[in-house]
């Protein structure tokens, strides 16, 4: 479809005089303003930049790779590098370092150790909660004690949450604000273990930290892998759409640059 785009461009800006590098510049700049959904002005206008040949063709491989990521095909690095310059290079290589995706913000690492035993206990109770499902699924009525195997265990499993609820509660009540904060920000959901608060003594109720495998948990994070491809494409997407914009449009010349400008103008005119 952009490749259509390109050849309609080509046929209504065609030009019957012979300056071709000009008619292949400007044919790629408005390419270039569709590629990147701009407003596009007209030929003539004074905001558009005169490129040479060697900037029309620095333009058209911006928009050869920004349009691989666009339709979400693979990118070859060096293809990268050379869309861009030095500069535009090294600027998109420091904001990928940059910690913006949730795998990042969320590493383990990062985790406040005072959620180390409460995981412990959510780990015991979700296991003995999967012991529960196995005896409810189960062809076999096998009982413990006075109660079927799948009661007994899915009261257990109530226990082992009240107890994680209970140790999370008296962890916040003793800890300093800012502790509390951080704590409260690696969870999935609001805690409140009050009577009138929605955490429960159930697989489903209780507070899963982010990042947590669980499917009850609320909030999911992505994978490193995954977090990092996307930021690559993103950051990428950014420097290029910049670039082209640095080709297609003169610079807005600031206010101390117009002074100067209207100096230099003055002077000749007394001259």
């Amino acid at each position: 479809m952009l490749l259509q785009k390109r050849q309609r461009l080509v046929k209504a800006h065609e030009l019957k005089s012979n300056t071709s590098v000009a008619h292949s510049a400007r044919v790629q700049q408005y390419f270039a303003l569709t590629l990147l959904q701009q407003p596009q002005v007209a030929a003539n206008s004074a905001f558009l930049r005169d490129l040479t040949a060697d900037e029309a063709k620095q333009l058209e491989r911006i928009c050869n790779v920004l349009q691989q990521y666009k339709q979400q095909q693979p990118v070859q690095a060096t293809d990268l590098r050379n869309a861009l310059s030095k500069a535009q290079y090294s600027a998109f290589k420091a904001q990928t370092r940059a910690p913006t995706s949730s795998a990042e913000v969320f590493d383990r690492k990062n985790r406040p150790h005072e959620l180390a035993q409460y995981l412990a206990y959510l780990k015991v109770a979700d296991l003995t909660n999967a012991r529960a499902d196995r005896a409810t699924s189960s062809r076999s009525q096998r009982r413990i004690g006075k109660l079927s195997a799948a009661l007994h265990w899915r009261n257990k499993s109530e226990v082992e949450y009240e107890r994680a609820n209970e140790h999370l509660s008296e962890t916040l009540d003793v800890s300093d604000y800012k502790t509390q904060n951080e704590i409260r920000a690696w969870l999935d959901r609001p805690f409140d273990w009050s009577a009138e608060g929605d955490i429960g003594t159930d697989c489903v109720s209780v507070a899963r930290v982010i990042g947590s495998r669980s499917k009850h948990c609320r909030i999911t994070v992505q994978t490193k892998k995954a977090a990092k491809q996307e930021k690559l494409a993103t950051c990428a997407q950014d420097a290029l759409q910049q670039a082209a914009l640095q080709l297609i449009y003169v610079p807005v010349a600031t206010d101390a640059a117009q002074t100067l400008q209207l100096k230099a103008m003055l002077g000749k005119l007394k001259r």
